[in-house]
C-alpha cells in the first residue's frame, strides 16, 4: 500500500515515537507499507528554504498518486498560527479538499492552542472542517489530549461530534533494544523550557524561577531519600536549556557523582535510544507529552509534570488522575511524596488504566481506513 505521510520527522523525539506507534498499527492490521514521508515543517510559513512546500493544487494532485494520505500526528490542529488559511499549520485552501479522490485521515492530531488566537482563525478553523466533513474520503482523529473538549468549547461542539477522538499514536510504541547507557537504578526525568509561557486553562501561570527552584528541591530531596540516581532526557535541544537552570539550582556534589544527562539525539534513532532508557528506569517524571504517553505504553511507573493541560487530560481519560502534579504550584512536597509512593509501589503504579481498551477501540476505528 503507497501511503503518503505529512508529519514532524525533525521534530522532538516525542514525534518519532508517535511515526513508529503508527508503523506499529499498521504492522497489526497486516498493512505491508510503502511510506513516501513529507516533513511538515517544510510546510510552515516561516519556513525559508529553496525546498519549502505548499498545501495547494500541486500538492493534492500528487496526493491522489497514493493509495492513502496520513497527515500526522502532531499538534497540526493547534488554531494559533497567524496568517494560515486554516489558522492552523496545514495552511491550506479549504477549497481544495474537494479535490482529494484517495482516502485522507488527519490523524492523531492536537487541536489545543498555546498562544493567543488571532479572532479570524476561529472561523477559518470552522470553514476548514465543514469541507473535510463534506468529503466523505476525509477522515479527522484528535489525540487524546484534551483537543475534543477544546474543539466543543471554542470552535463548536456540532464540529467536535463529527470528529473522532483516539489515543495518541505513541501508545502503540514499542521499545527496541539499543545500547544503553552505564546507570543503573534511575529515575528518569524529562523537563522543557519552551512550554513554561505557553498558555493553560484558567490563566495559570508558571514563574519558571519558582519552578526549577522547587524541581531542583524535589530531586535533591529524592537523592537524599533513596538510593537511586537522577538521569536527565532531553527530547529536543531545547531542553538543554531546561536542564541548565536545573543544574544551577541543584548541589554540586550531588550533580557530579549521582546525576547523569541523556544525549540529545534526533530522529528514530533519538527516539528508540531515549525511549529504552525509559524502559530501564525504575520511575519517569515527565513533562512532555511523549514521554508520559510512552513510559504509560511501556507500563512504567510515570508521573506527569503537568505544565499543559493535555498532560493532565490524558491521564484523566486513562481514569489515571492521582498521577500527575501541576507544575503551577507549590508542588515540590506532593511530587516528592507522590515520587517516593510510585517507588515503593511499582507494580501498582505500573497500571495503565483504561488503556487497552482504548486502544483497542482505536485498532477497530483503524480498520476502515485500511
Amino acid at each position: 500500500m503507497k501511503i503518503l505521510q505529512i508529519a514532524s520527522f525533525i521534530g522532538n523525539i516525542g514525534d518519532n515515537a508517535s511515526h513508529i506507534g503508527f508503523n506499529n498499527i499498521l504492522s497489526k492490521h497486516g498493512v505491508i507499507p510503502n511510506i513516501h514521508s513529507m516533513e511538515m515543517r517544510k510546510f510552515y510559513n516561516n519556513y525559508q528554504g529553496a525546498d519549502r512546500l505548499h498545501f495547494d493544487k500541486y500538492f493534492v494532485k500528487f496526493a491522489n498518486t497514493f493509495d492513502r494520505v496520513v497527515i500526522g500526528g502532531g499538534g497540526f490542529l493547534d488554531y494559533c498560527i497567524e496568517g494560515s488559511q486554516t489558522g492552523t499549520t496545514i495552511n491550506m485552501c479549504p477549497s481544495l479538499l474537494d479535490a482529494f479522490k484517495v482516502p485522507v485521515w488527519f490523524t492523531s492530531l492536537g487541536c489545543v492552542p498555546h498562544f493567543p488566537v488571532p479572532k479570524t482563525n476561529i472561523n477559518k478553523l470552522r470553514t476548514f472542517l465543514e469541507a473535510c466533513f463534506n468529503n466523505p474520503l476525509i477522515t479527522i482523529n484528535v489525540r487524546n489530549d484534551s483537543s475534543i473538549l477544546k474543539l466543543k468549547q471554542d470552535i463548536g461542539p456540532q464540529y467536535a461530534e463529527k470528529v473522532t477522538e483516539i489515543v495518541d499514536h505513541g501508545f502503540f510504541y514499542e521499545a527496541l533494544p539499543t545500547a544503553e547507557l552505564p546507570i543503573k537504578n534511575f529515575i528518569a526525568v524529562n523537563i522543557s523550557e519552551d512550554q513554561l509561557p505557553m498558555q493553560r486553562s484558567s490563566g495559570r501561570v508558571i514563574n519558571p524561577e519558582n519552578y526549577y527552584s522547587l524541581l531542583a528541591q524535589t530531586l535533591n530531596e529524592l537523592l537524599t531519600s533513596t538510593n537511586k540516581n537522577i538521569v536527565l532526557v532531553p527530547h529536543i535541544y531545547s531542553d538543554l536549556a531546561a536542564i541548565s537552570c536545573l543544574l544551577n539550582k541543584m548541589g554540586d556534589f550531588e550533580i557530579r557523582s549521582r546525576v547523569t544527562i541523556a544525549p540529545c539525539i534526533q530522529d528514530i534513532t533519538g527516539a528508540n535510544f531515549i525511549f529504552n532508557l525509559y524502559q530501564k528506569a525504575d520511575l519517569i517524571i515527565g513533562m512532555r507529552l511523549h514521554a508520559n504517553v510512552c513510559g504509560l505504553a511501556m507500563a512504567k511507573p510515570t508521573i506527569g509534570l503537568q505544565a499543559l493541560d493535555r498532560v493532565g487530560y490524558m491521564y484523566q481519560h486513562l481514569g489515571l488522575t492521582n498521577r500527575t502534579i501541576l507544575a503551577d504550584q507549590n508542588f515540590a512536597e506532593d511530587l516528592f511524596n507522590l515520587s517516593i509512593t510510585a517507588l515503593k509501589h511499582p507494580n501498582e503504579y505500573s497500571s495503565t488504566g483504561n488503556l487497552r481498551q482504548l486502544k483497542e477501540l482505536t485498532m477497530t476505528h483503524y480498520q476502515s481506513f485500511f
